[in-house]
């Protein structure tokens, strides 16, 4: 599932999903509850990542706004499509979660990694490990180690 490695969580994907919100609002003429009951997400959710109180939104909201918007993923948080995850397994899904978990740990602990190969490679390396001896479930321990032995 590694085609989902080009979720990578930034402040650029919040502002950018934020961005494709409240356009999506204005041309729609709806507001952020309107949206919220439409995309099935709990109440409030929708205005904490329009005011930036919540910028880590889960795999499913992101997929549950998506789908509302009938817009693939990373257009909604990248500004261009090429991923739409509509029709995936809860199973794709945790693995969405745990790729952008992954992510935003990489960042929030190596603010200076710039999105290269490196840090692909460091991606990968705690996926991998989490994938097969924590079925699935983010490590911290492991990804703090990989990160702070630079592999």
């Amino acid at each position: 599932m590694l085609f989902f490695l080009k979720i990578v969580y930034s402040t650029y994907m919040i502002e950018m999903l934020c961005k494709q919100v409240r356009g999506y609002l204005s041309e729609q003429g709806l507001s952020p509850a309107r949206l919220e009951k439409k995309a099935e997400l709990k109440p409030g959710t929708l205005r904490n990542i329009l005011y930036q109180n919540s910028t880590n939104p889960t795999a499913e909201t992101l997929i549950k706004l998506s789908k509302a918007m009938d817009m693939s993923i990373d257009s909604l948080v990248m500004g261009k499509p090429s991923i739409v995850l509509e029709g995936q397994s809860k199973d794709t899904m945790n693995e969405v979660e745990l790729l952008m978990k992954i992510a935003i740990f990489l960042k929030e602990n190596r603010p200076n990694l710039p999105i290269n190969d490196q840090f692909f490679t460091h991606l990968r390396a705690i996926y991998d490990y989490c994938m097969r001896y924590h079925n699935g479930k983010f490590d911290q321990a492991f990804a703090r180690h990989t990160v702070e032995s630079d592999l």
